[in-house]
Formats: C-alpha cells, sequence, structure tokens
C-alpha cells in the first residue's frame, strides 16, 4: 500500500481524504491491517470464482439429467408402441391358430 499522490492533483474538497489516506499509510498497524483486509477480500474474490464454477457445472448437470429423462420417457414411449405390436401380432396368431 505504497502510494505517491500529489494532492495538488485533486480538487480543494478531496485534499482532506488524501491527507488522511498519507497518514493511513504511514502507520505500520494500519498497513498490516489493510494488508490483511486485502487478502481476505482476495480470498472471498476466490471462493467466489469456485462457487461461480461449481454452479456452472451443476447447471451443466441438470441440462444433462433434463436430456436423460426426456430420452429415457422416449424410450419408454417406444418400449409400449413395441408392447402393443407384440400383442396385436400374438391376437393375429391366436386367430390364425384357431382358425386351422
Amino acid at each position: 500500500h505504497i502510494l505517491e499522490v500529489d494532492e495538488a492533483a485533486y480538487p480543494e474538497k478531496y485534499q482532506p481524504l488524501v491527507r488522511l489516506l498519507h497518514r493511513a499509510i504511514s502507520n505500520e498497524d494500519i498497513r498490516d491491517v489493510m494488508d490483511v483486509e486485502d487478502e481476505i477480500l482476495r480470498d472471498f474474490e476466490n471462493l467466489e470464482r469456485h462457487i461461480d464454477r461449481q454452479e456452472e457445472i451443476i447447471e451443466k448437470q441438470g441440462k444433462t439429467l433434463g436430456e436423460r429423462n426426456k430420452t429415457i420417457k422416449e424410450q419408454g414411449k417406444a418400449l409400449e408402441e413395441k408392447d402393443k405390436a407384440l400383442e396385436e401380432l400374438r391376437r393375429q396368431l391366436q386367430r390364425l391358430q384357431a382358425s386351422k
């Protein structure tokens, strides 16, 4: 947090703030606190990125599951149609055998 700031480069209304910042960085305890705060902020940012990645993964997995469920339903319908066709063929076979 070493910062070189030209107070004259800022409007007069900001100069008191610039002086406060200069005093803050000249105090070692305050610098240490600021360093810890920065580290905590970095950790939060890293955690937020990790959470975002996890949410993306979960969303992709949800879409994949949805597609699989759709496929399973379609396969179930196809099996039902095959079962109906097979049953109809059995009935026709029984009629043919009965008529002989």
